[in-house]
């Protein structure tokens, strides 16, 4: 409990931080894409560490201007092992928005290389569909254990997240992610607070 105290103090106070950079004893499934997102190309050029990239916006960053919505990230949480990111969405339109369950997730080695880890959704906090408000935001928290080797270029330095949104929205994250082939990620379910989401 301590630690998730911790996480969630760490995340609430990065909310306003510019990124520096991105059933019991059932088998994990993978969480599909939404059917109409664009599928990310696995022939782009690579993808190195200094390839020079846009930070996602902060968490609690609002609108910003934009009349579309907008997908933030806080930064990549360690603690004890593990790994904690979370994911907000604002609904920056005039209509409610659906965030029709789980984010899609693509994970991308130091030389652009595509990994395959396992995306599973956290079997006490499944993603559901969640609507949005107009400027209305929710938040969803992704958990992995730590890579054993993380700062090998097979490991994971990039993260693309797609929100299961329409249209689609998506963010980059460059960083050592300490993700690698046989990792396992845990998506949580949104909530309207990051303080909530990442309690769960």
């Amino acid at each position: 409990m301590a630690a998730v105290v911790a996480v969630a103090a760490a995340l609430s106070a990065c909310q306003a931080t510019t990124l520096q950079a991105v059933p019991q004893n059932q088998a994990p499934s993978r969480i599909p894409a939404p059917p109409t997102a664009p599928a990310p190309d696995p022939d782009r050029p690579p993808s190195g560490p200094t390839r020079d990239a846009t930070p996602p916006p902060p968490l609690g960053g609002g609108c910003s201007g934009s009349t579309e919505p907008v997908l933030a990230s806080s930064r990549i949480e360690p603690a004890l092992g593990h790994r904690h990111l979370v994911l907000g969405v604002t609904n920056c339109t005039e209509q409610p928005l659906v965030l029709d369950g789980a984010p899609s997730l693509v994970v991308r080695d130091g030389t652009g290389g595509l990994l395959d880890p396992t995306a599973t959704s956290d079997p006490f906090s499944p993603p559901t569909p969640y609507t949005l408000a107009p400027d209305a935001s929710a938040y969803l928290q992704l958990h992995w254990l730590a890579a054993a080797t993380p700062s090998s270029p097979d490991a994971g330095h990039e993260l693309v997240v797609i929100a299961p949104t329409q249209p689609p929205v998506t963010l980059t994250l460059r960083d050592q992610l300490d993700l690698d082939d046989a990792s396992t990620i845990e998506v949580h379910d949104w909530a309207p607070t990051v303080a909530e989401a990442v309690q769960q």
